[in-house]
């Protein structure tokens, strides 16, 4: 009698039936970041000069990296925050998502360049990551609640930053967050309901779930390319997946050694400006791997139209 034999990566992250047809790219290593283990490194996002943002979860730090040296510096660091993401004001300030931590609520605070000038934006919500509109107001992701109880929320903040109204609600842990290049669909993962939400900004505010994920742990952090492709992050996969502008899934990105279950908590992807440059950071909670960003190639440049590059 014949039994069951485990394939390569299935005790991990195997690829579900219904995307081993899609065309795949393995990513390369490109920087270490870090090689404590489990640190949890999010937050990608390339400012005006270049340079490229992340944020260390564990860690209470922002970070940024000369892409002509190398060099990593740390911009900002409080024990006492958990940083989620980094997004750039056109203005060059830098604002910083946070989770609760340790029973402190998070928020959004800006910061400078140098790390000076900290002023608090938004007070009170676990917030994952946020997404500007073209005239300088934001949507954030509230990171709570889950399956069974979802008290989560996708909210507006409008840009003179005085009122925050709920965009979406009964939610299950959203986390990531962007916009089309028209503005026109505002993209929202779930990462506890393994859903992303392709939403209307119109006065209906129509909303389709346009995909459902497969496995441990769900969607994260999501971002968008000129020809308004999605790309999104796969925390607990080792993978990026991407969708066209209808949400219709077109290729994925593998990362490295995912097979062996190492490399799997990828949380953020950036596309560097005016190339097809694609960089995924991810960190690895089963080896000894460490926090790694990866590079690969995106199917179209970087969206030019994005806010901070106005």
């Amino acid at each position: 009698m014949k039994g069951f034999e485990y394939r390569r990566g299935d005790k991990y992250a195997p690829i579900p039936p219904n995307e081993q047809g899609l065309p795949t790219v393995e990513a390369d290593y490109w920087l270490q970041v870090h090689k404590v283990q489990g640190l949890h490194t999010e937050g990608l996002c390339f400012d005006r000069a270049g340079n490229l943002y992340y944020t260390v979860l564990y860690g209470g730090s922002v970070c940024r990296i000369d892409m002509d040296t190398m060099k990593i510096e740390t911009v900002y660091h409080d024990d006492n925050i958990k940083p989620a993401s980094v997004k750039i004001h056109k203005d060059g300030r830098i604002f910083v998502s946070c989770l609760n931590k340790d029973g402190r609520p998070g928020g959004i605070f800006t910061i400078n360049p140098d790390g000076t000038g900290y002023t608090d934006i938004v007070k009170g919500h676990s917030i994952d990551d946020l997404a500007f509109d073209k005239d300088g107001g934001f949507y954030f992701s509230e990171l709570i609640g889950d399956d069974t109880n979802p008290t989560g929320a996708v909210y507006y903040v409008d840009p003179e930053y005085k009122e925050v109204s709920p965009f979406m609600t009964g939610m299950a842990t959203p986390n990531g967050v962007a916009m089309s290049t028209d503005e026109s669909v505002l993209w929202v993962t779930e990462s506890h309901r393994s859903r992303i939400h392709r939403v209307m900004r119109t006065s209906y505010k129509t909303s389709n779930v346009v995909y459902t994920t497969t496995g441990f742990y769900g969607p994260d952090s999501c971002e968008i390319d000129e020809d308004d492709n999605l790309y999104v992050a796969m925390c607990g996969q080792g993978k990026v997946l991407v969708f066209n502008y209808y949400g219709y899934p077109i290729g994925q990105i593998l990362l490295p050694k995912r097979d062996e279950g190492l490399n799997l908590w990828c949380t953020h992807t950036y596309i560097r400006p005016d190339t097809r440059e694609l960089y995924i950071i991810s960190c690895d909670d089963n080896g000894d791997e460490g926090s790694w960003i990866f590079k690969a190639e995106a199917f179209a440049k970087s969206n030019s139209n994005n806010f901070q590059y106005r």
